[in-house]
């Protein structure tokens, strides 16, 4: 499901009014964004009664974005961006909410590739509840030797440490989404398709690999190239992580 399909199955008045933005919409996604910006106080709302408080890690390969999300997900900006007038007023905004989610991030740091480093993540994992883990989608759909064998690597480990953390009765008792990023550097996507972009994504046999490997966690892909794309995916995948 893409982002403007899940917006029209919210199943609220929120949902109603986004959905019924997208049928008459205007040509440029601008216009639509400012549109969702009005009524995104909703979609926040319904985050926070349901992830409030959540211990958060972001995991990855290098260069997939974590800095960028980690940052977003602490002030509600992004590193080194130009924050113009219009753009400010949604920082605060989404500040406010972010502040009300009360958020634990867990320090992660670009670690190098080689398996000694998976003892830091280990300790990242086992501190938090919620894993987003990020992997360049452009990357993964090219074929890209190293960002194959850091998805196996990575979801492997992640799979062990899942087996290790179970409850008494065998439940796992963290929540994990994959989120495809930079999916702007690809020619094939846009926000307007984003649910075919998302399609072909999940065609792609590594990362169905990967799925079965972590038994079939949620999946959600964009962007993370402004503040506007980033909040769109951050509430995409929150609200994916609260419907779980």
């Amino acid at each position: 499901m893409g982002f403007v399909d899940w917006l029209k199955n919210l199943g609220s008045d929120v949902g109603d009014v986004l959905g019924d933005a997208w049928n008459i919409t205007v040509e440029s996604t601008t216009s639509l964004f400012s549109f969702v910006a009005k009524h995104s106080s909703d979609i926040w709302d319904r985050i926070i009664i349901r992830l409030q408080g959540r211990t958060i890690v972001i995991l990855g390969d290098r260069s997939v974005g974590k800095t960028s999300l980690h940052s977003f997900l602490q002030t509600g900006t992004l590193p080194d961006e130009y924050t113009q007038t219009v753009v400010a007023e949604r920082v605060q905004s989404v500040r406010k909410r972010l502040a009300q989610l009360e958020l634990s991030l867990k320090p992660t740091v670009d670690l190098p590739g080689g398996s000694d480093a998976l003892p830091m993540w280990k300790k990242a994992f086992e501190d938090a509840d919620t894993i987003l883990y990020l992997v360049n989608a452009p990357k993964l759909l090219a074929d890209d030797f190293n960002t194959i064998n850091r998805l196996k690597r990575d979801t492997r480990a992640i799979r062990k440490w899942l087996d290790e953390t179970k409850d008494k009765k065998g439940l796992p008792t963290k929540s994990v989404i994959i989120i495809g990023t930079f999916a702007d550097q690809d020619p094939d996507f846009s926000f307007r398709k984003s649910a075919d972009y998302k399609d072909k994504f999940l065609e792609n046999e590594e990362l169905d690999d990967a799925l079965a490997r972590l038994g079939n966690v949620p999946v959600v892909v964009g962007s993370l190239q402004d503040i506007t794309h980033t909040e769109y995916l951050v509430l995409w995948a929150f609200q994916t992580l609260a419907s779980i």
